[in-house]
């Protein structure tokens, strides 16, 4: 057992943050709750920290990992942290028409599943094939957070939908393998090694105001 899970999420949290500074995750949540938000999709769930920071807000949260050694790792945190607001899923989100043994986020929402307010997306360069799965002519979130790409498919995708867009900018990843948040941009104006995430929100939300304050 890791004897780290002892100590308070709100507690480990502040020292992360007093270490390595805040992430984009901290203020999505916060203007996600501002805005009334109570379902995320977190897609690419890895090993739940993102889950567990939607849950502790009071979102309900369907975390999808299909890795199933990452997974069993992701069921083991929501366990510790003693979270019911996460449901996870060992499941490979794709649009069904690009991979075989895939359930797309349109299937998903119409087998049942309540629509997202709030949809991260980080599954190692399949994020458009996600994203080109989530059925936008019924279901609007009101925010996207996905890995951006080289190609800046995934930010046109978002605007074509009608989402306002800001960036998330983080530093080169260090020697300790830690995301270093950097800055936000109205631009793609990443630096050399530089990466992170394009954050759509619908119009009516003022993402400038929240992230740039």
């Amino acid at each position: 057992m890791n004897p780290i899970k002892f100590i308070p999420f709100s507690t480990r949290e502040a020292i992360r943050r007093a270490i390595l500074g805040k992430n984009h995750f901290h203020d999505l949540s916060k203007f996600a709750v501002n805005i009334g938000c109570h379902v995320a999709f977190d897609v690419g769930a890895q090993r739940g920290y993102e889950s567990i920071l939607f849950a502790k807000t009071g979102m309900t949260v369907f975390a999808f990992e299909p890795h199933r050694p990452t997974f069993k790792a992701l069921q083991a945190t929501i366990r510790a942290e003693g979270v019911a607001n996460v449901y996870p899923f060992c499941l490979f989100v794709l649009n069904e028409s690009i991979a075989v043994n895939a359930k797309s986020l349109t299937s998903f929402i119409r087998a049942g599943s309540p629509a997202p307010d709030l949809v991260k997306i980080d599954t190692d360069g399949d994020d458009l094939k996600v994203l080109a799965g989530f059925p936008f002519d019924t279901c609007k979130p009101a925010l996207f957070s996905v890995e951006r790409d080289e190609a800046g498919e995934v930010a046109k995708k978002l605007d074509a939908e009608g989402y306002k867009i800001i960036y998330a900018i983080y530093k080169p990843v260090n020697r300790w393998k830690r995301a270093i948040f950097s800055r936000y941009s109205l631009t793609p104006d990443f630096q050399g090694g530089e990466w992170g995430d394009v954050i759509g929100a619908l119009p009516g939300y003022d993402i400038e105001s929240a992230f740039f304050s």
